[in-house]
């Protein structure tokens, strides 16, 4: 049977020979399924934690390894920079990518490896959803419509919609 991992399961434990960690980090609920208690580890065991890695845009993880830090094991990332064809290959499927269905309006950033809008986005409120217009060249809160949902009519037309006269903000309108 398969069963949704728990916070218990996300506690990490390693195994050591010699002091050394082998193998990969190991669920608690895995030691505990053949017995260990994770209470009372024995000697060849020790605490786990992991680490996500964090690198730069131009960058590519070279190495990682498990190390002793602070008293308990962790991950250690080792980065190197990509070659002048891996940053262009990079590049290229960011624009190939965004080709199909990003903003024409929007900037490409080379230092980022990334498009950016041309009005930067505003600062986050609470009860806002900001989406980008293309049309307009401003972003619109979603979730603050411009005309009040009171006003608005919901009741069913006599006649079919025509979709040109439809808008994703104000609804139908009804003529």
């Amino acid at each position: 049977m398969i069963t949704e991992p728990t916070a218990n399961d996300m506690e990490l434990y390693i195994e050591l020979v010699d002091g050394n960690p082998i193998n990969h980090p190991i669920l608690k609920s895995s030691l505990e399924a053949i017995g260990i208690d994770t209470d009372n580890l024995p000697e060849n065991y020790a605490r786990f934690v992991r680490r996500i890695p964090v690198h730069g845009v131009y960058e590519r993880m070279k190495l990682v390894e498990y190390v002793l830090y602070d008293g308990v094991y962790t991950d250690k990332y080792e980065y190197r920079p990509l070659t002048e064809e891996e940053k262009q290959e990079k590049q290229q499927q960011v624009k190939t990518e965004w080709s199909y269905g990003g903003h024409p309006s929007w900037i490409w950033d080379e230092e980022n490896c990334k498009f950016n809008p041309p009005i930067p986005k505003p600062a986050d409120a609470e009860g806002s959803f900001w989406s980008w217009n293309e049309e307009s060249g401003l972003w619109e809160d979603l979730l603050k419509p411009e005309q009040p949902l009171s006003s608005v009519d919901y009741s069913i037309p006599s006649k079919p919609l025509e979709t040109d006269n439809f808008s994703p903000k104000t609804g139908p309108k009804f003529t």
